[in-house]
């Protein structure tokens, strides 16, 4: 399915978040089509939930799936991201874009070294 299918098909006014089209990576331009997503939220007064939706084939597709599988093969790393993530949030609950410039850094950081990682053991997950 494309993210146009999606957009199409799934688009309500109270969970799509219109504003958030891509990821960001260093290396990658803002409106870069590889980067491009398709960002929703709960509806209110649901559970938080955070989707996102990448089309199949992007780079993007591949850099959520290896920074998934990192954390999941790395305690100590994922126990790291997890302490800042949630210190980042306690400091600045009210200033996403201070969060988001820590964080997202880190998360470059924590992707190149799964990727130098994957090269280095020669494995490539989907």
């Amino acid at each position: 399915m494309t993210l146009t299918y999606w957009l199409l098909h799934f688009k309500k006014a109270d969970i799509y978040r219109g504003d958030i089209t891509n990821d960001n990576l260093i290396g990658y331009k803002d409106q870069d089509i590889e980067m491009q997503k398709l960002y929703f939220r709960e509806p209110k007064g649901s559970r938080q939930t955070h989707i996102h939706v990448r089309e199949v084939g992007r780079f993007n597709q591949a850099y959520a799936l290896l920074f998934r599988d990192f954390l999941r093969k790395n305690d100590a790393v994922a126990m790291a991201y997890e302490k800042i993530k949630r210190s980042l949030a306690k400091r600045f609950p009210n200033d996403i874009d201070a969060y988001y410039e820590i964080k997202d850094p880190y998360m470059d950081t924590l992707f190149c070294a799964a990727n130098l990682l994957n090269v280095k053991n020669g494995t490539r997950e989907n």
